[in-house]
C-alpha cells in the first residue's frame, strides 16, 4: 500500500472469545472530500459505513495485518458497494509478528468473534475473503462454525491465492535445512516445548520475528496444521480439508503467475481438483441433491479461475481489478432479494 494513501476507516472494538480484546476496521468507498484528509470514526459515530447492510471480511496472510495489504480493489469497487457491502479487516492475535506464537485455531476463534459481532448488528450477508494463509484461516473458521458450540456461519468463502507453505519452502530453501528444522521442531513438540521459540540457528532465515516450534512444524511439515493446499495431497485428503464449507458457496481465485507455487506443480490440474472436491461435497448429501446455499449450485465451477497476470500479492493493477470484478460477480449471485438493489447493481454493471 502506498504510504501517501489516505482513507476513511471506522474502528470497532469488541471482546473476543475468552475475553481478549479485538479490533476491526471497516472501510468503504470514500466520498470525494475524504480523499484529501485522513479520517477515523468510532463505531458509534455517524459514518458512510453505517449504511452498509452487508460485510465483506478480508483476512490476509502471514506477517500481515490491517492496512498492510492492498485492498482498494475491493473497497473502491462500485459494484461491491452498490450491493451494500463495506470491507472489514480484523486485527487478530496472529496479525503482524503475532503469527509466530499463534495458530489457525486462534484465527478461527477471532474470525468467529467478528462474525458474531456483525450478526448482532443485523448485517444481512457476511462473506469471507482470504489471501495466502488467510485461505487456511477461512477453512479453519468453517470447521469451527460447523460445530454446535460455535455455529455462526458466514454466507460464502472467497479464496485468493491459496498456496502450500510447505511446497514453497521445499523449493525456496535447501531440502536438508528444511528437514533438519522439522526434526528439531518435532523434538521440541514431543518434549512439551512446542510453544517455545525455535532457535534461529535451526530454522532457515525466513521470518524476521520469532517463531515457536509448533508454528514452524505446522507450516513446514507434511500433514502440519497449516498444510491445506499441497499438490501431493490425495483427493480424499482435499475433500476432508474442504468438507467444512459444505452448504456454503466457495470460489478459488489463484494467481496465474503466483511465484509461491513451485514450477513443478500442475496449477490447472490442482485447481480442478479443488473445484471437484467442493462439487463432490455439495452433492454428497441428500442423494446427490444440490446443497442448500444462497446461490446457484454451480457457482464454484462458473466463477473460480486464475487471476490473469496475478502474482502472490496482486502487484499489477490489472490483476487486482480483475479480482475485484470477479468478487463482485460472486456477491451479485448472493445479492439480497431486493429488486431495487439488484436493478441498481445491474445498471452500474452496464455503465
Amino acid at each position: 500500500m502506498s504510504t501517501s494513501k489516505r482513507f476513511t476507516v471506522t474502528v470497532h472494538s469488541f471482546k473476543g472469545k475468552g475475553g481478549h480484546n479485538l479490533t476491526a476496521y471497516e472501510r468503504h468507498i470514500d466520498a470525494p472530500h475524504a480523499q484529501s484528509e485522513s479520517r477515523t470514526s468510532t463505531a458509534e459515530g455517524q459514518d458512510a459505513g453505517a449504511k452498509a447492510t452487508n460485510a465483506l471480511i478480508f483476512i490476509g496472510g502471514l506477517t500481515s495485518g490491517p492496512h498492510t495489504t492492498e485492498i482498494d480493489f475491493l473497497v473502491d469497487n462500485a459494484k461491491i458497494s452498490a450491493l451494500g457491502y463495506s470491507v472489514w479487516e480484523l486485527h487478530m492475535r496472529s496479525s503482524y509478528s503475532g503469527f509466530g506464537f499463534s495458530n489457525l485455531a486462534n484465527d478461527a476463534e477471532d474470525i468467529a468473534s467478528l462474525v458474531e459481532y456483525l450478526r448482532e448488528r443485523q448485517k444481512g450477508k457476511v462473506v469471507l475473503v482470504g489471501t495466502s494463509t488467510g485461505c487456511q484461516d477461512l477453512l479453519s473458521y468453517a470447521t469451527l462454525a460447523g460445530t454446535k458450540e460455535d455455529g455462526k456461519p458466514v454466507d460464502g468463502y472467497i479464496l485468493l491465492n491459496p498456496v502450500s507453505d510447505r511446497e514453497f519452502a521445499s523449493v525456496a530453501l535447501p531440502s536438508d535445512a528444511i528437514e533438519a528444522s522439522i526434526t528439531a521442531a518435532k523434538a521440541m513438540l514431543d518434549a512439551g516445548d512446542g510453544d517455545e521459540i525455535i532457535s534461529r540457528k535451526v530454522i532457515p532465515p525466513v521470518f524476521a520475528s520469532p517463531v515457536s516450534a509448533y508454528r514452524w512444524w505446522s507450516l513446514a511439515a507434511k500433514g502440519g496444521d497449516d498444510d491445506f493446499f499441497s499438490s501431493d495431497m490425495t483427493d480424499e485428503e482435499i475433500c476432508k480439508k474442504f468438507e467444512a464449507v459444505k452448504n456454503r458457496p466457495v470460489i478459488f481465485l489463484p494467481g496465474e503467475k503466483d511465484e509461491m507455487v513451485p514450477p513443478t506443480v500442475d496449477r490447472k490440474s490442482l485447481l480442478e481438483r479443488w473445484i471437484a472436491a467442493v462439487t463432490r461435497i455439495d452433492s454428497a448429501e441428500g442423494g446427490g441433491a444440490a446443497s442448500e446455499s444462497w446461490c446457484k449450485p454451480d457457482i464454484t465451477r462458473s466463477l473460480s479461475g486464475f487471476i490473469p497476470g496475478g502474482d502472490h500479492v496482486l502487484s499489477e493493477r490489472s490483476a487486482r481489478e480483475w479480482a475485484g470484478e470477479r468478487v463482485a460477480q460472486f456477491l451479485h449471485v448472493a445479492c439480497l432479494e431486493n429488486s431495487a438493489l439488484r436493478c441498481s447493481f445491474e445498471d452500474k454493471a452496464r455503465s
